[in-house]
């Protein structure tokens, strides 16, 4: 397998076992450059071609539609909330910025959201209105908690800012210039889509449980070739094949490291912060996975709750894609091929 995967094979070999031993329901692993797709391949029940919940790798392709409004002089990143929605402000969060947002500082309290957002039946309404007023735990900028409550806030900024809804602005932005014809909050009934699998041994096919949310800190859906465009786009600093999404200064904020210094906080201890502006940055002893490794201090991605993780490693020109389908999977299987690729990428 290492010859026909360009000394790749490692990296898939982590992978095909993973679903033979059925540590992961399928998975799709996906490796390229900035000049090109160098190996995919795609293990278990599905395709090369399928569409999987990305979960929270929705996050950076949002934040690059917000930085659009940064280009366009329509908001800065240091914005106070409350200048795009005044009753924001209330409840002690007047000092909450954009930036806070971006870097999960704000100190916004995620469990209301999160309860709201697997409620039954699933109401849009209610999940914003339950995000805008989310009490702090702590003052922003303080300390670091992870909180999806702030992408619902933000796609707010991006309706005041702009007078559409915020995945018309994704698809304009993003979506479409890049090409990325399967990636949507909804996705159609084509029998490309993998199911979701639960802890508790249950599946649903569709993911039905966030249709009609579009949610934008984890609802979208994906395939493994739209992911590698995103992160070409990355790699390329802004630019793929001659089209530029981000300039490079939008490009350099957003992947560069903003969290330093900014403890996070759990039942563990207290451990070093890395993040950018909708993109993990590797940080040394850090809880969240991916830590050092083999990583750079340059590189950056994001993983989500579904297993999957999209990774890109300047220093090795490197655009990692990792696709599986288990809500809550904690496996290393994505670390491991990870560190191989890597390896094989700086030989």
């Amino acid at each position: 397998m290492a010859n026909s995967l360009n000394g790749l094979g490692p990296a898939f070999d982590v992978v095909r076992r993973g679903v033979a031993d059925g540590v992961l329901p399928t998975s799709v692993l996906a490796i390229a450059s900035q000049r090109g797709l160098i190996a995919i391949e795609a293990y278990g029940a599905t395709s090369i071609g399928a569409r999987y919940l990305i979960a929270s790798i929705t996050k950076p392709i949002f934040v690059a539609s917000l930085l659009k409004l940064v280009e366009r002089g329509l908001v800065l990143i240091n914005d106070p909330v409350a200048r795009f929605i005044p009753s924001f402000g209330e409840g002690g969060r007047a000092r909450v910025t954009l930036w806070h947002l971006l870097t999960h500082t704000s100190g916004l309290d995620d469990g209301p959201t999160m309860a709201r957002l697997f409620a039954t039946p699933a109401d849009p309404d209610a999940l914003r209105a339950t995000a805008l007023n989310s009490p702090l735990l702590f003052a922003p900028g303080t300390q670091y908690a992870y909180c999806n409550a702030s992408y619902i806030v933000m796609a707010e900024i991006i309706r005041a800012a702009t007078g559409i809804d915020h995945d018309a602005h994704l698809e304009g932005t993003i979506l479409r210039p890049l090409s990325m014809v399967d990636t949507t909050y909804v996705p159609p009934e084509d029998g490309r889509t993998q199911p979701v699998h639960r802890p508790d041994g249950t599946s649903d096919a569709g993911g039905s449980t966030l249709h009609g949310l579009k949610f934008p800190a984890g609802g979208l859906w994906s395939t493994a070739a739209d992911l590698i465009c995103f992160g070409q786009m990355l790699l390329g600093g802004g630019e793929r094949e001659g089209v530029r999404i981000l300039s490079r200064a939008a490009h350099r904020v957003m992947t560069q490291l903003h969290t330093e210094g900014i403890p996070t906080n759990n039942a563990d201890g207290t451990f070093a912060s890395g993040y950018g502006l909708g993109l993990a940055k590797a940080v040394a002893h850090r809880w969240q996975a991916p830590s050092a490794e083999l990583t750079s201090a340059d590189g950056y991605g994001h993983g989500g709750a579904t297993g999957t993780l999209l990774w890109v490693e300047p220093e090795a020109d490197l655009v990692f894609v990792f696709l599986t389908n288990r809500l809550g999977l904690d496996s290393p299987q994505a670390r491991l091929a990870l560190n191989a690729a890597i390896a094989a990428m700086t030989a």
